[in-house]
């Protein structure tokens, strides 16, 4: 093995592992959001997927509710999202 290919070698390791540990180190973005929206959604889908209206209203108001009480839900993006939780008449899959 000669100088080159081992240099080339250890480069390659030593990039792989700081890949490695900033992948560690790095915190996903949706990490700050409450895991718990992400169960009442699931729920309301379903409630909306076997016709029980009522529940998923009461789902939509309870992450409308969650979402609310999160930092930054009043940012130009969260008043979208305030916005689309607010729904009235019959809750479906594309609201």
């Amino acid at each position: 093995m000669d100088k080159h290919s081992l240099t080339n070698r250890w480069l390659k390791i030593w990039l792989l592992l700081s890949l490695s540990l900033l992948c560690f180190l790095t915190r996903p973005v949706f990490a700050n959001v409450d895991s718990s929206l992400y169960i009442k959604i699931t729920d309301a889908t379903t409630a909306v997927e076997n016709g029980d209206q009522t529940k998923a209203k009461d789902l939509v108001a309870d992450i409308k509710d969650s979402f609310e009480a999160m930092a930054n839900h009043d940012s130009k993006a969260g008043k979208k999202v305030s916005q689309a939780l607010t729904i009235k008449g019959k809750v479906t899959k594309n609201n």
